[in-house]
């Protein structure tokens, strides 16, 4: 589960469903407002504003994911291969490269829902303030990606996130060298191995799991 939580899609996809239920809760929130407050804030300039996050927002995430892919390229040549999936992983591009393409959903769906006559007076007010609120995110993570572009992809950078995750990955062995288990310091007769028929590395060891069926086995949980 942490694995696929620092997927990228995953946080997008995540950015993108609020963003779609934000702009859609203003047509249930909009009748509940009074009716006379709506139309005393300028609501109808919502349209423009919308037209130009649509715009503006699609290329910007179309100039973010090209500039991901080239530090991660850069980044695989330079350092290491496995260094791509750290810079993947990292959260200000991910949060970046969602708000981005979550914002261009909303302002998508919202420009939709108004074509479509689905807000009154009241939602498109609802509407209005959401996106002024957009837009007041998207200033704020535009200029943390411009400062966090500075050292994408770079070798000190790369680097530093290698050590960083090296450094987790001693400390966690020097707390827990056997994961829970008894070292094992020669195979028992009669153990059976078990192969897999396809090329690849662990990622992870159910302790838990192999400690029940130990116990059951009237046996222990050996590393």
């Amino acid at each position: 589960m942490t694995r696929i939580l620092r997927r990228l899609w995953v946080r997008a996809s995540l950015y993108c469903l609020v963003a779609i239920a934000t702009a859609l809760a203003a047509i249930w929130i909009g009748p509940i407002l009074p009716a006379a407050f709506p139309s005393k804030v300028g609501a109808k300039a919502v349209d423009a504003i919308l037209s130009i996050i649509a715009s503006s927002m699609l290329a910007v995430t179309t100039f973010s994911l090209s500039t991901l892919v080239a530090a991660t390229s850069a980044a695989a040549s330079s350092a290491t291969p496995r260094a791509t999936s750290l810079l993947l992983e990292d959260a200000t591009s991910q949060r970046a490269l969602s708000t981005f393409l979550g914002a261009f959903l909303f302002s998508l769906v919202g420009l939709i829902a108004l074509n479509t006559e689905l807000y009154d007076d009241g939602g498109r007010f609802v509407l209005f303030v959401a996106t002024l609120g957009l837009v007041a995110i998207i200033v704020v993570t535009l200029l943390r990606w411009i400062d966090h572009l500075a050292g994408l992809g770079h070798m000190g950078e790369t680097i530093g996130r290698v050590e960083k995750a090296a450094t987790e990955a001693y400390r966690a062995h020097t707390h827990a060298p056997f994961l829970g288990g008894t070292p094992a310091e020669t195979v028992p007769e009669g153990a059976i191995a078990i192969r897999h028929k396809r090329i690849g590395y662990v990622q992870h060891l159910d302790m838990g799991a192999l400690s029940t069926v130990a116990d059951e086995a009237d046996g222990a949980t050996s590393t």
